[in-house]
């Protein structure tokens, strides 16, 4: 029969992008992609590197092995005119770009060079080819068992690793937009199968709560009503069945009972339900209770403030005497008893009234009796210690004039002989 002074946050509505379930889902899906990705990526990395690595070495031994020979020749003879004509031969493999033949005496017999590359070496160069650009070999003749001198050659590592290093990002790239494929194919397919469904079926709920259509079903989609999803559906609309069924039971149960009943929101403090036992007590007449607030029902706003903090810290109160109104603003006492509980999804109040105006009364009228017995004790008491007395005083004066007592009943005093 009180309302509360805090109104009830309503259910939230469509959740936040970072909270709803296709995000996490897409964001789950991007994760695990990329990091399938990079295992995979790394795993073809390896393996290509490995393969790459093998090649380049091969490369750069039949480049040095392909003019060791003619090489070795000029430097025993130390023949410039013939090892500029092998240096210059191994300018034909774009990566050199620095050769020169040195005799075993440490001096240079021929070099040529071009550009430089002005770029440090990459990574990938690095990893695939070592750090130094500079392969060297010692040229042998076979008269001798000494060499007769070196060959080096300088390579752009950079140049040499190329195919590789586009390789590398070509695949991660590929790498990236495959899983960012995937990704939005997995968007699609979760909100087709999963999130709209899901939005539908909230936004069905929410529409039958704000109608007050409680009892209303859920539908269920065709494509879900043998899988997961059409089962929570079904699940929920046997709730909503019985929930609905459970409280048209009730509803028949305060209607039949006699003792007077009613329900109140606790949200704004007005009637959702009285019975006919509540409606003849308060005077009701009208249908339209359900825009009158408790609080015309009461003699002392107080009365409610006190009903309502004892309610609210114990969940129920019994048998709470406190006089109340009619609607018609005739006084009345009522023995409350209320309990917090829900009714159509709503906080609400169920309370119990017993009329004991009669009680009241004749509790009044007790008193009122008691208090007159009393005083008339008290009268009563009075006169007889007076008569007391005067027995006393005559019993007295007859004893002083040598007579007999009259009143021996009287304590103290004896019959003379």
């Amino acid at each position: 029969m009180s309302n509360s002074q805090v109104k009830p946050q309503s259910a939230t509505g469509t959740p936040s992008f970072r909270h709803r379930l296709l995000t996490r889902l897409v964001g789950f899906s991007m994760l695990i992609g990329i990091l399938l990705g990079l295992v995979l990526g790394t795993i073809q990395l390896t393996l290509d590197f490995q393969r790459e690595q093998q090649t380049k070495e091969i490369v750069i031994q039949k480049i040095l092995s392909s003019v060791a020979s003619a090489a070795a020749d000029a430097a025993y003879h130390i023949d410039k005119s013939r090892g500029q004509a092998v240096i210059s031969g191994l300018f034909v493999f774009p990566a050199v770009y620095k050769a020169e033949i040195v005799d075993d005496f440490g001096g240079i017999l021929v070099t040529k060079s071009l550009e430089q590359p002005s770029t440090e070496i990459n990574i990938f160069a690095r990893i695939l080819l070592g750090a130094e650009s500079v392969h060297k070999l010692e040229l042998l003749v076979p008269e001798l068992p000494h060499p007769v001198g070196k060959l080096r050659v300088w390579i752009d590592l950079n140049l040499m690793a190329k195919d590789f290093t586009s390789r590398v990002w070509l695949v991660l790239i590929t790498g990236l937009l495959q899983t960012m494929l995937l990704t939005g194919l997995l968007a699609v397919l979760f909100y087709l199968v999963l999130a709209r469904p899901l939005i539908f079926a909230v936004t069905e709920i929410r529409n039958n709560r704000q109608q007050k259509s409680w009892g209303k079903i859920v539908t269920i989609p065709d494509a879900h009503k043998h899988d997961e999803f059409g089962l929570l559906l079904t699940e929920f609309n046997t709730l909503v069945t019985e929930r609905e069924q459970a409280n048209t039971n009730m509803s028949k149960t305060l209607d039949t009972s006699p003792v007077p009943l009613s329900i109140t929101r606790l949200a704004d403090g007005l009637l959702l339900y009285v019975n006919p036992a509540a409606m003849n007590m308060l005077g009701i007449t009208s249908s339209n209770f359900t825009e009158i607030p408790t609080s015309r029902f009461y003699q002392n706003p107080e009365d409610r403030i006190k009903l309502l903090a004892r309610l609210t810290s114990d969940g129920e109160i019994g048998e709470f005497e406190i006089p109340m109104l009619k609607l018609d603003g005739s006084k009345f006492w009522a023995s409350v008893s209320a309990k917090l509980s829900l009714y159509k999804d709503e906080s609400v109040i169920i309370a119990g009234l017993i009329d004991i105006t009669e009680q009241k009364t004749n509790a009044k009228k007790l008193l009122e009796q008691l208090d007159e017995l009393r005083r008339w004790q008290e009268v009563t008491m009075g006169r007889e210690e007076r008569v007391l007395q005067l027995k006393q005083e005559v019993n007295r004066l007859l004893i002083e004039s040598g007579k007999s007592l009259r009143y021996t009943s009287v304590e103290g005093y004896k019959q003379h002989d």
